[in-house]
């Protein structure tokens, strides 16, 4: 039986902006998905895992629990390398940050 794949988990096809700067080639890193600058992604995994940043700086909304710190806000902003656990059912919203698209990576925990 094959693993999951991000699509499969997130119910997920990146969005084909025609005319965009970036090319999707470019982003279409092996093992990442592209997220592209002014639309948003809407995360609810089935299991916890951990979000990977490949490329781009990306902002991560959480939507609880959070909140139980004063630096604990559940918003997140990612830069490529860092990463972010995501417990199952936990809703994240992601949005690119930068001019050109980010690129993201999901590893079941």
């Amino acid at each position: 039986m094959r693993s999951p794949t991000f699509n499969d988990l997130l119910g997920f096809q990146p969005p084909v902006i025609k005319g965009s700067r970036c090319s999707q080639s470019a982003l279409a890193t092996a093992g990442y998905w592209a997220v592209q600058k002014g639309h948003a992604l809407s995360l609810r995994p089935q299991r916890a895992g951990v979000l990977r940043v490949g490329r781009g700086r990306v902002w991560v909304s959480l939507v609880g629990p959070h909140g139980h710190s004063p630096t604990d806000s559940g918003d997140w902003v990612g830069l490529p390398g860092q990463t972010l656990s995501i417990a199952a059912g936990q809703h994240a919203v992601v949005e690119a940050l930068d001019s050109c698209d980010a690129s993201l990576a999901w590893d079941f925990a």
